[in-house]
């Protein structure tokens, strides 16, 4: 039917994302998007793939559209129910980018760090604890500069991509499967926060794992997908029983009366709940090729980096491709980073006998800011908005008294109490996926 070759096709069992078939005006933006953005419309044979249509449920079609007929697939009921449950502990964990971004639907600047108040809403909507994912960043962080020292020293499976936006290595694998080794083998922070949350933090309160109903806060649909990829055989093995996105954070909020501007301030729980500024600059673009190659530098040198180390240029007018060669002291090393999927398969393709030593990909525009999770904006203001959210993002980094993931001391304290020290079996077993 010519309606459905206009618009991406939809799964009815995509987990991500649905379609509101009243909403649809049939105007091809969702296609559009995944064709030139994402690089999955048009790059694969519907019926070679049994009527399954391929989606690395990104959600930049939930953005692309101005009718509200694509939206990510809400799991505000599950919550609620949870928090109504006596015999439930919820535990809410909030991403970096959506800190600089849900003040914009209270009438706050895109940009403005409402991390506290976010805190003081979530317990009044019953949650009993608050965690930061830039902890579960700053562990992604150890564990992937250590590997990629390792791969580095060895030669071995370079360059090193990174793992932690699941749309990217859906992506990765379904269309360049040949270099699937080359993936960080690191779980995402949101898996890794899950993770440490129904076993460290557990074993260390004393509460049964059971009883905790884990929700993360982030700025993704992807991850909607990812955690519940961690479902074996009815366990949750990855430690995240539900994902909101920042929208439906929002929504959640407006539901109960709660207003952002007219709370007061709260500060995260502890154990889990402080990460470093490099683990805050997870959500834009370059952000986790820093904050890695932060920790990098002290592992290859036992030296802070120097605040200048880290230089990229533009590839592109667009800015989606950028360049840089970095100097280790022991070695100097080329890297990329990329968002846009589409961006990224042409510039492996381009550069495969050339390709840097590490490269890191995100799929939505600029990073996690823009993913398919925030708040909607029409095309001509959102590359301002996303602009602010990063400003935001720097901003708090630069402000940090820590900014590098192996001096947070709740860090510290999870490997001398618990994991042991990064790529430690038990730190394979929890944080790492399969190598």
């Amino acid at each position: 039917m010519k309606e459905k070759q206009n618009r991406v096709i939809i799964s009815s069992k995509n987990q991500a994302i649905c379609r509101i078939e009243e909403n649809c005006r049939n105007c091809g933006m969702c296609k559009l998007v995944c064709n030139s953005k994402m690089g999955i419309e048009g790059y694969y044979d519907l019926e070679k793939e049994d009527d399954n249509p391929i989606c690395i449920n990104c959600g930049q079609c939930v953005q692309s559209c101005s009718f509200n007929a694509i939206i990510p697939k809400s799991e505000i009921p599950i919550v609620e129910k949870n928090l109504l449950d006596r015999e439930k502990i919820v535990v809410f964990s909030i991403a970096p980018a959506v800190r600089v971004a849900l003040g914009e639907l209270f009438g706050l600047q895109a940009g403005v760090n409402v991390e506290k108040k976010i805190v003081t809403a979530l317990k009044l909507l019953g949650a009993k604890y608050v965690f930061d994912i830039t902890f579960g960043a700053d562990l992604t962080i150890m564990e992937e500069a250590s590997e990629f020292v390792e791969r580095l020293k060895e030669n071995c499976k370079l360059p090193q991509f990174t793992s932690c936006c699941p749309s990217w290595v859906q992506y990765l694998e379904t269309f360049m499967p040949e270099l699937k080794n080359n993936l960080s083998t690191t779980k995402s922070p949101v898996e890794m926060q899950g993770a440490v949350i129904k076993t460290y933090f557990s074993n260390v309160k004393g509460i049964d794992k059971n009883k905790i109903f884990s929700v993360a806060i982030v700025p993704c649909t992807a991850k909607k997908v990812e955690t519940k990829a961690g479902f074996i055989n009815g366990e949750n093995c990855f430690g995240v029983d539900a994902v909101l996105t920042t929208t439906e954070l929002g929504q959640l909020f407006i539901n109960r009366g709660i207003d952002l501007r007219k709370i007061k301030n709260s500060e995260f729980d502890k154990i889990l709940g402080r990460g470093s500024g490099a683990g805050i600059i997870f959500g834009h673009s370059g952000g986790v090729m820093e904050a890695t190659l932060r920790t990098v530098f002290y592992l290859l040198n036992k030296i802070n980096p120097p605040k200048s180390f880290f230089n990229l240029k533009n590839v592109e007018k667009s800015g989606a491709i950028k360049e840089g060669k970095i100097d280790l002291i022991v070695k100097k090393i080329d890297v990329a980073v990329i968002y846009g999927t589409a961006k990224a398969r042409e510039y492996i393709i381009a550069n495969r006998d050339n390709l840097p030593q590490f490269i890191e990909v995100m799929a939505c525009p600029c990073g996690c800011v823009g993913g398919g999770g925030q708040l909607k904006y029409v095309a001509g203001e959102l590359e301002n908005i996303i602009n602010k959210r990063i400003k935001g993002l720097k901003g708090i980094d630069n402000s940090s008294i820590i900014r590098v993931s192996y001096k947070n001391p709740e860090i510290i304290n999870i490997y001398n109490n618990f994991l042991g020290f990064p790529l430690s079996s038990i730190a394979k077993k929890i944080l790492h996926k399969k190598d």
